[in-house]
């Protein structure tokens, strides 16, 4: 990366960006205060773009309410050519203005439709009530009171209100299963008694909303009244799907706006004077050449200078790998990118990691599956090529679980004995006895192979992590820092190396007579740690005791190669779920006469895509996390910022040259 400044004439301005924009190379930055002091920051663009798209965002958002949608739908794929023609000829003003109209018209047709709902429901248990609604509750010496009480206690309420001494008219209007409803006048003389009658028996007294007739005569009223609105809502969402026909017109209108206001934000971060302007940021060294004779050619007069970044500034990163490489940058974008000065690992863990995930699945049903799943998706979806990473790593990790599923002797969780015949052979088991196994199998992790198993993803571990301290090493070599190479990394290979000869020597009897050979050279080269890994600090203790604390890393060490035994465990969990789901469908088949091996399918489906999908999410999520844990903090730090380049930014259409 290469920090520039770009100078020109300030009329030349809107053609330099739109030209930048195009050719997605350079990351503009906001001018240096010192700059700025010199010279007055652009003037900053209006917000009637912001508005243009907030309104389509709003109509497209209404619309797509109402698509007619396809089970897969095709993205918008399109030349920016394609996209500038229709975006200036489609008439997108009219049909926001209708979307807006229509969508008033639903909200207050919605509303109204939940007020006379609720009040349906309020007046439902009335509709007996001979009195009009607009009938005064209160004359001059009588009260109304409608009332609502428990029905368990209504009969005692009705009976204490009987033996009141007071002219009372009492009448049930209707009952439900907890509640009864009833109307009630008395004279305004024998309040207080009826009052205390009301209080001792909890009753909720209810006003009803005023209005002409009586309460059957309204709930017909506003009965109709909702059928209408219902009628014109249907009208409304009639004329809504009719216009989400423009929905992809709309969604090109909006990101034609987008380039648009994307360009004027970048312009804000420029700086002009009378005549010129200045822009600043960050390009790729080897496009600089290709940009200087193109804006020459389109824009005469603009120079690019290079400059230095600001202390402390650092460049961004952008990983560059081509080929099968290219989709594991989906493994390394999770964890995040490398610092400008570091490698980028996406190559150095791909070999790995595919193998990894293929192993944590190990069963070739469920590869071959995986497989096909995701080539038919990259086949026959339209997957823009940016996004297809993910499925292209899911879709070679389905064709490695394959081959290790062979090697596994994973099939759908299957048995020897419930395999098709083509998939086994005749073998001398562990008994000594012959007995049935699988073709190309090669370790049976499901008996004393489990230990073998184990041993592998250990031998794996130990490659990598050495591996890892090889590329630490290497990459210094590079910056020309020899001594660290030799005695931070080559060192402690040797070291490491030392140890497993020793362990190696007491378990392994044809090594047994290299025993001395391998103490000394390991205590010698703990002896060659304990002197040199001090050695930047600056007394002679400190150097000392740095160097015996340096010990400690080979626990470190160690206890990253014990993490890969995950390998083995989610290779076992993958086949012992499997071979659950296989036995509960046979259960479930045996114990229901006649239906019950439709039940069992049913098992069999739900039970192995369940393990399926959280198998690959798990052997996805270990196979990264060693490369992030025990692989990475070998040789990397990370924390680097993604090369953002200006360009034509779509929110709903994926745009081709």
């Amino acid at each position: 990366m290469q920090k520039i400044q770009i100078i020109g004439i300030r009329e030349q301005l809107d053609t330099a960006l739109k030209l930048l924009q195009k050719k997605k190379i350079l990351e503009i930055h906001r001018l240096s205060e010192e700059i700025i002091e010199k010279i007055s920051p652009a003037q900053k663009h209006d917000h009637d773009l912001e508005l243009k798209l907030a309104n389509l965002d709003f109509a497209i958002k209404l619309l797509s309410n109402y698509e007619k949608k396809g089970l897969f739908p095709d993205p918008i794929i399109l030349k920016a050519k394609n996209l500038e023609a229709i975006a200036e000829t489609f008439n997108y003003e009219e049909v926001i203005q209708l979307c807006q109209g229509h969508e008033e018209k639903l909200v207050e047709a919605r509303n109204r439709l939940t007020a006379i709902e609720q009040e349906e429901t309020t007046l439902v248990p009335w509709k007996n009530l001979e009195i009009h609604l607009d009938t005064p509750t209160i004359t001059t010496h009588t009260k109304l009171i409608l009332g609502v009480a428990s029905k368990m206690e209504y009969e005692d309420f009705k009976a204490k209100i009987a033996k009141l001494n007071a002219k009372i008219e009492f009448e049930t209007i209707s009952e439900d299963p907890s509640k009864s409803y009833f109307s009630l006048i008395h004279l305004l003389s024998d309040t207080d008694q009826v009052n205390e009658v009301l209080t001792e028996f909890r009753i909720q007294e209810t006003e009803l909303e005023t209005a002409e007739g009586t309460i059957k005569k309204h709930l017909k009223d506003i009965s109709k009244e909702a059928a209408q609105l219902k009628y014109e809502l249907e009208k409304i969402e009639k004329e809504l799907t009719r216009l989400s026909k423009n929905l992809d017109s709309l969604k090109i209108v909006h990101d034609y706006y987008l380039w648009q206001l994307v360009r004027a934000e970048s312009r804000d971060l420029t700086g002009e004077t009378q005549y010129t302007f200045v822009l600043t940021g960050w390009a790729k060294k080897e496009q600089l050449k290709d940009l200087k004779n193109e804006l020459k050619e389109k824009v005469p007069g603009v120079a690019i200078v290079e400059v230095q970044p600001a202390e402390g500034e650092a460049a961004p990163v952008e990983l560059r790998n081509t080929g099968m490489m290219h989709m594991f940058e989906t493994v390394t974008r999770i964890y995040g990118l490398p610092l400008p000065t570091e490698i980028d690992p996406t190559p150095l863990l791909a070999g790995f990691f595919i193998i990894y995930f293929g192993l944590c699945l190990s069963d070739s049903g469920y590869g071959f599956l995986l497989f096909a799943i995701s080539f038919c998706a990259l086949k026959f979806l339209k997957i823009p090529k940016a996004s297809q990473g993910l499925l292209k790593v899911l879709m070679w990790g389905g064709l490695v679980t394959f081959v290790a599923g062979i090697l596994l002797g994973g099939y759908f969780g299957l048995t020897p004995e419930q395999a098709p015949e083509f998939l086994t052979k005749t073998i001398i088991g562990d008994d000594g006895q012959e007995a049935l196994g699988f073709k190309g199998q090669i370790i049976n992790p499901v008996g004393s192979g489990a230990i073998i198993f184990l041993g592998f993803a250990f031998v794996l571990g130990i490659i990598q992590v050495l591996f890892g301290i090889a590329v630490d090493g290497l990459w210094k070599i590079k910056d020309k820092k020899y001594l660290d190479a030799a005695l931070d990394s080559g060192l402690w290979i040797l070291f490491l190396l030392s140890l497993l000869f020793l362990g190696a020597t007491g378990s392994v009897e044809q090594l047994a007579a290299y025993g001395d050979l391998s103490k000394y050279l390991a205590l010698g080269l703990t002896v060659a740690l304990i002197l040199t890994q001090g050695r930047k600090s600056k007394s002679i203790i400190g150097k000392f005791g740095l160097g015996v604390l340096s010990l400690y890393n080979v626990v470190g060490y160690f206890s990253d190669v014990l993490s890969y035994s995950r390998i083995m465990a989610l290779g076992l969990g993958t086949g012992i779920i499997a071979f659950a789901m296989n036995t509960i469908a046979g259960i479930v088949t045996d114990l229901i006469p006649y239906v019950g091996f439709i039940f069992g399918i049913i098992v069999i489906i739900l039970g192995h895509t369940l393990n399926i999908a959280l198998s690959t999410l798990g052997a996805f999520i270990h196979s990264a996390r060693l490369q992030y844990v025990e692989f990475f903090g070998k040789f990397m730090e990370g924390g680097g910022r993604d090369f953002k380049p200006f360009e034509r930014e779509c929110k709903y259409t994926h745009v081709k040259e």
